[in-house]
């Protein structure tokens, strides 16, 4: 593997984890909301 496809790979692993803690993120948010709802 090239030093070019290297730094490729562990960007778009980098965007991966980022989506993926937003997406956590989101999901609690929107369940302490609904559970506030449910009450």
């Amino acid at each position: 593997m090239s030093q070019a496809e290297l730094t490729g790979l562990s960007s778009v692993w980098g965007q991966v984890a980022l989506a993926a803690m937003l997406l956590i993120i989101v999901l609690l948010l929107l369940r302490r909301l609904w559970n506030q709802r449910g009450r």
